[in-house]
């Protein structure tokens, strides 16, 4: 049966599956970041790092655009809008809890949102409600993979996603880029929209019970994968507390200790960086066990996100980010 799950897998990333999973941010070409990486820290980067390039460890082709990092908090805001008008109890999740954690931000080379919530508060009536709210605000919400059937297969049971529709897509564009011309506007949606406009988009992952009050996704692909078996005590995973990112309050992991060791393998998620972006090309991933003998690269990174969330767009979209405090955080 087993064999059987993944030839059909196989059947249907050959048929188109992986437009799913786009390669390459739509919005590259609007990043007038023109800062490099100093050369003390590609070569600290390279120390740990042998297997890649000086160029793969500048970083250039790792940073998400900055439209791409700004829609992640338009997106991150929505969600937390249509979830509590809805009734869901959430927190956020994976990498968007490692940017919140380190940054207060979302992670500079992140693609989209991750929530978790319970499947116990995934009803029926408020996956129409979560529909319909974001519908009314522009955003699309549906699972990644229509069927159940085809859940099955490819191993995503439980994961849905909410993704831009045209209109609200184009005001995200135009905010940033005023001076667009609406030929090439056009032209960026279409490419967007065949990409199955997934990126940036939220994922929200469902967590059910396989043991009393341990939890594991009830995607099979992330529970065997990413978790490898591992489960996590659901008194971890959602609790009372908050962290602000750009400046508003979110519910997060309650455990970032025991949820980093469960979910990555690491009891020091906070400094443990592991770079990556799996959705685009050219950045190769690279593993820095503590970012704090880094510290001309993490000032690299910082800068970046200063770049981008100390931006007209940004300061209008009621965006708040203290880089003093991050440096705090990391002894810079």
């Amino acid at each position: 049966m087993v064999v059987m799950r993944m030839i059909f897998a196989l059947l249907v990333m050959s048929m188109g599956f992986v437009g799913c999973i786009p390669k390459g941010d739509p919005f590259e070409v609007y990043n007038d970041f023109k800062e490099e990486a100093s050369e003390v820290a590609i070569e600290s980067c390279l120390k740990e790092n042998p297997h890649v390039t000086k160029d793969d460890c500048s970083l250039k082709n790792c940073f998400s655009s900055p439209i791409t990092l700004l829609a992640l908090h338009d997106l991150l805001l929505t969600a937390d809008k249509a979830l509590t008008s809805a009734g869901i109890s959430y927190w956020v999740d994976s990498g968007t809890t490692i940017g919140a954690e380190r940054f207060n931000a979302h992670l500079p080379w992140d693609d989209d949102v991750d929530l978790g919530v319970f499947a116990k508060d995934m009803t029926e009536d408020r996956l129409k409600d979560l529909t319909s709210f974001l519908g009314k605000e522009g955003f699309e919400f549906k699972p990644l993979v229509g069927s159940t059937v085809m859940q099955d297969i490819v191993g995503y049971q439980g994961l849905y996603q909410i993704s831009y529709q045209k209109n609200r897509f184009t005001r995200l564009v135009m905010s940033y880029a005023p001076s667009i011309n609406p030929y090439d506007l056009e032209n960026l949606w279409i490419e967007f929209e065949a990409r199955k406009s997934l990126l940036p988009h939220v994922d929200i992952f469902i967590y059910h019970e396989v043991s009393p009050g341990n939890f594991t996704y009830k995607a099979r692909i992330f529970a065997e994968g990413q978790l490898k078996g591992r489960v996590i005590k659901g008194s971890d995973l959602k609790g009372s507390r908050t962290i602000s990112i750009l400046g508003k309050d979110f519910p997060i992991v309650e455990n970032f200790s025991e949820y980093g060791k469960a979910a990555y393998g690491t009891d020091d998620l906070l400094h443990n960086f592991v770079i990556s972006r799996e959705h685009s090309r050219g950045c190769k991933t690279l593993k820095l066990k503590d970012i704090r003998e880094h510290k001309q690269l993490l000032e690299h990174m910082i800068r970046y996100l200063s770049f981008v969330y100390e931006s007209k767009t940004a300061l209008d979209m009621g965006i708040r980010f203290d880089a003093n405090a991050i440096r705090k955080r990391f002894g810079l």
